[in-house]
């Protein structure tokens, strides 16, 4: 399996690649079809001719399944990951999107969505009526998520909070999507609610969203409660950490870090605007509608914190592993689907 990336810079998971054996196509001429065809068609006499080609890129996936469909790629699978709120489209990408939708499942062999929600988006909202559609949901190996009480503790000390702390995290990058504006603005009513309340972010992404915001909870006077701890490799012990997890995005494919809190056992306050599908153990969601507003979140937050766990750690990890959700189950849709 070799990846090809249309990012500028390399990323850290590209040596991650390169050491499982992948090789690794920088395809940064991609604006036009013209262009990605030279690429792709580079890329593709290079690694000796695919079996098949599968693409992650939302509505460009169409281009990129018509080209596969010129080289002679046998099996051209597309894969919609995210669903988008697109109220305010300019008339050429509302027509290049209604085209891409028409030309997906001529050109694709396979339609992916990781939800109904992200499949709608991208090839309308009768897709699954198409012999080629199909969830194809991204697994996880949760073994990384199992909640042990040592690490937890541990975690609380590094960030220098005591035990009795009651922390409210969020896992997501600075992006308009994920809300965060919104979040401290809960936070700040929430924290004058309980004393020892403190917000956790975690993620990268947009540097200057990041200091904007992060002026935005000085000019609110809560420096010393929320903490900004940037793109971090130990999430899966700082999600073991949060008595709420919480994401108000404005919308979402299937949120892969909810199904990590899950795991390890935690509660979780979700926004409406995301899909249903990632409720894998109910008794742990609790969802609100963003125009509930300020007021009902912060007062959710305060029953959740205080409130006690409806499933155990233990079973919540077990329920998840044995879900849909693990990488034993997309190992298996997956080389079924390449190996045809």
């Amino acid at each position: 399996m070799d990846i090809l990336t249309y990012d500028a810079v390399e990323q850290p998971l590209a040596k991650v690649a390169r050491d499982c054996g992948s090789n690794v196509y920088y395809v940064r001429s991609h604006r036009s079809i013209f262009s990605l065809l030279s690429a792709l068609a580079r890329v593709n006499r290079a690694g000796g001719g695919y079996k098949s080609i599968h693409a992650h890129n939302s509505f460009q996936n169409g281009l990129v399944m018509l080209i596969g469909l010129f080289l002679r790629v046998p099996v051209r699978i597309s894969h919609s990951h995210n669903a988008p709120v697109m109220k305010e489209e300019s008339l050429p990408r509302a027509a290049y999107n209604a085209t891409m939708r028409c030309i997906l499942p001529v050109f694709s062999t396979h339609l992916f969505a990781v939800s109904n929600v992200a499949g709608e988006v991208v090839y309308g909202k009768h897709w699954k009526k198409s012999k080629k559609s199909s969830l194809a949901y991204c697994g996880r190996d949760f073994e990384a998520y199992k909640y042990i009480p040592e690490r937890a503790a541990s975690m609380r000390e590094f960030l220098g909070l005591a035990p009795s702390a009651q922390i409210v995290g969020h896992v997501g990058r600075f992006h308009p999507q994920k809300n965060h504006a919104f979040l401290i603005d809960v936070f700040e009513r929430v924290s004058m609610t309980v004393p020892e309340a403190y917000l956790v972010l975690v993620g990268g992404g947009d540097d200057q969203r990041q200091r904007e915001l992060e002026d935005y909870v000085v000019h609110k006077g809560l420096s010393d409660r929320v903490k900004f701890l940037g793109a971090r490799s130990d999430a899966n012990i700082l999600l073991q950490t949060f008595d709420l997890f919480i994401l108000p995005s404005l919308y979402e494919g299937l949120p892969l870090v909810v199904l990590e809190a899950l795991s390890s056992g935690r509660k979780c306050l979700l926004s409406n605007s995301i899909t249903h599908e990632v409720d894998a153990i109910p008794e742990l969601v609790t969802r609100l509608e963003l125009s509930d507003g300020i007021e009902a979140w912060a007062g959710e937050i305060v029953r959740l914190i205080e409130s006690d766990y409806p499933v155990t750690p233990a079973e919540a990890y077990d329920r998840i592993t044995e879900s849909g959700f693990s990488i034993e189950k997309s190992f298996e849709t997956l080389n079924k689907t390449y190996s045809k």
